[in-house]
């Protein structure tokens, strides 16, 4: 029993510092010869302030919920390239890293993540391809398109909860844009 206690009181002791790790969420720092290469800018994407304020929205929207989420909402260039990531607080780091698969999907199959869930349940060999791919694995609900007329623009991904939600928040943090899109080329 003595031995028990110990344990827990040192698991006690080293959580705040295991707490402290850094996690992973997009990708590692540039390497040297990346470092000195041309430095082309984002692709074509919603200005910065309304990827911040559609960002906002999303994760206001899910705190609103009678079960008060504490989600990260990701908006993206064309490319997937994150303009705005904004975890509320509290949110799970693991978050950010499923926002991103989901604005991956988006943008190389050019669907909605939640036609990529349906489309995975239907067709194998297309939920092979997502698990083969890295930057996405699996098909999750919650990352949508963001169009002007035919063009995609970006994406709005929202992670973080678990109980089938990420879409509407989304969709919530795209209406508060949706008519008044401004493109950085």
């Amino acid at each position: 029993m003595k031995k028990i206690l110990l344990n827990l009181a040192a698991l006690t002791l080293a959580a705040p510092a295991l707490a402290q790790e850094i996690a992973p969420t997009m990708a590692p720092s540039p390497n040297a010869a990346e470092a000195g290469a041309p430095r082309p800018h984002r692709a074509v994407g919603i200005v910065t302030d309304q990827a911040v304020e559609a960002a906002m929205a999303a994760n206001a929207y899910c705190a609103a919920m009678p079960k008060n989420y504490h989600v990260t909402t990701l908006v993206t260039d064309s490319a997937a390239v994150p303009i705005a990531l904004i975890s509320y607080d509290n949110g799970a780091q693991i978050t950010q890293r499923i926002a991103m698969g989901k604005a991956q999907l988006v943008v190389k199959y050019k669907m909605r993540s939640t036609d990529g869930v349906a489309k995975a349940k239907a067709d194998t060999a297309f939920a092979a391809e997502l698990a083969a791919n890295p930057l996405i694995l699996v098909a999750r609900p919650g990352g949508n398109p963001i169009m002007m007329g035919d063009q995609l623009v970006g994406t709005i991904s929202v992670s973080g909860t678990p109980d089938g939600h990420d879409d509407d928040c989304a969709m919530a943090g795209l209406a508060k844009i949706k008519d008044k899109l401004k493109l950085i080329q």
